[in-house]
């Protein structure tokens, strides 16, 4: 047998997820255990208040958008006395793997084998500066947590209760941070497809927001009846044709550290998604104009006003706004596996085990 090691999958499979939980170690001794950002100290600070059973306003301090996950997520590790910079670290880590452990985990249960470990290893094939935007508390990843259970529907689109799940999912999401829409987006096109007769698909799908719609509303009133809780204001959303075409200049700058293994060229990944989405439109159409589609909201979205809202620094990179991308290309991955007809899944595995090998000897 060419792959003699593969007859124990569960122990590759315990390998590699070993590997991601040694690339985060790696991450916390060199960058997070040294550097602190100001708005981590604001994290650290509503953790604090969290901690007494005081909870001042609904968002982010001084901001109406933006809820403070992370100081939430952090509170058991500070209660177990680990200090700031090690809580918010596992804290924030743990919400940004979590859509990836989850996916694999369920995949790999179900006898997805190859899918599931590409989604296991796909933050170890990313960029180190990819792990260290994911894992400062800055409210990056707090809405993709959420994606998460996408998973559900993507293997059952049909099913009522998965409906609720998403919705729910991609609502509370949004609220959070609406970074979870470049992953809801395809699976939204995906379902509506599916499901576009059916009159309980949007009556489940429209019941499942109220409680995100309900909690956007009073924190609204909130704030309009405390102002002085409100400094820094969510700026008003808008499309900029000069900016727009002003993106395509330096790409690198939105999607540098989005492209697994190649990370020179981080833009290199809207192209793999363009040729991946026009080959799958023959084999699954439906499919194939989801991530087509996918593909043409993220380009459009460079013309947004927001997403120019950046410092030349990882503590306020562009690319925060598409860290999305990840999670969709394992999406688009685990869509497409039957395109490589040519490849067997021991193949594919083996390939899967050599990259994540050759990525942890770049990083470390």
């Amino acid at each position: 047998m060419p792959y003699p090691f593969f007859n124990n999958i569960k122990a590759v499979y315990v390998l590699l997820l070993l590997f991601v939980l040694l690339d985060r170690i790696f991450i916390y001794i060199h960058f997070n255990s040294n550097f602190v950002g100001n708005d981590d100290l604001i994290f650290w600070q509503g953790a604090t208040d969290y901690l007494k059973g005081d909870f001042y306003s609904p968002y982010f301090y001084g901001q109406n958008y933006n809820v403070m996950l992370e100081s939430f997520f952090a509170i058991p590790f500070l209660k177990l006395g680990l200090s700031f910079p090690l809580a918010f670290f596992i804290a924030t880590s743990s919400i940004s793997l979590f859509p990836f452990l989850f996916f694999s985990f369920v995949l790999f249960k179900r006898k997805y084998t190859s899918e599931a470990l590409f989604f296991l290893i796909i933050p170890l094939l990313l960029p180190i500066e990819y792990g260290i935007i994911t894992s400062i508390s800055r409210g990056f990843v707090n809405g993709l947590f959420f994606s998460g259970f996408f998973i559900f529907p993507l293997l059952n689109p049909e099913k009522k209760g998965y409906w609720v799940i998403t919705a729910l999912a991609t609502s509370i999401g949004y609220v959070v941070n609406p970074s979870i829409v470049i992953v809801a987006f395809p699976l939204y096109i995906y379902l509506l497809f599916i499901n576009f007769r059916k009159v309980s698909f949007y009556l489940y799908s429209i019941l499942a927001v109220a409680p995100a719609l309900a909690w956007e509303i009073i924190a609204q009133v909130f704030y309009a009846e405390n102002p002085e809780y409100l400094l820094n204001p969510l700026m008003e959303l808008k499309f900029n044709l000069s900016l727009f075409l002003k993106s395509f200049h330096q790409p690198t700058i939105f999607f540098g550290y989005l492209t697994p293994v190649i990370w020179p060229v981080g833009w290199l990944i809207l192209f793999i998604i363009l040729f991946i989405g026009i080959r799958l439109l023959k084999l699954d159409f439906k499919k194939g104009v989801a991530i087509l589609s996918t593909l043409l909201f993220i380009i459009l979205t460079l013309g947004i006003n927001k997403v120019h809202t950046y410092m030349d620094s990882i503590f306020l990179p562009a690319s925060r706004m598409y860290l999305g991308i990840p999670i969709f290309t394992g999406i688009i991955f685990f869509w497409s596996r039957s395109l490589l007809t040519k490849i067997t899944d021991r193949q594919l595995q083996f390939s899967l085990l050599s990259a994540a090998f050759l990525a942890i000897f770049l990083k470390l």
